[in-house]
């Protein structure tokens, strides 16, 4: 069933990240790669594509790109891996 469920994500992601920029996309991608790399679950990666899918279509509307939001992916992976510290440490 939840395989089911992370199929189906990962295919609606697929689909709409390539109404994206390629430049969000590759961001995306790398972004994901580096997650799966930390050890996040398929599930919860294709969680957190979907959010930066999200992120790129409301950068896309203002005219901006994702990692101009965002910053570079290594800021990105450096705050988001703090973030998670954080959260760690709260649940302790």
């Amino acid at each position: 069933m939840k395989k089911d469920i992370w199929k189906q994500l990962k295919k609606q992601n697929n689909g709409r990240q390539l109404n994206l920029e390629v430049s969000d996309q590759k961001y995306i991608d790398k972004v994901t790669a580096y997650a799966v790399n930390q050890g996040v679950g398929m599930m919860e990666t294709e969680i957190i594509r979907k959010d930066l899918i999200g992120m790129g279509f409301e950068a896309k509307k203002e005219g901006e790109l994702l990692e101009q939001r965002l910053g570079d992916m290594g800021e990105f992976a450096r705050e988001d891996r703090s973030e998670t510290h954080v959260n760690t440490d709260c649940r302790r």
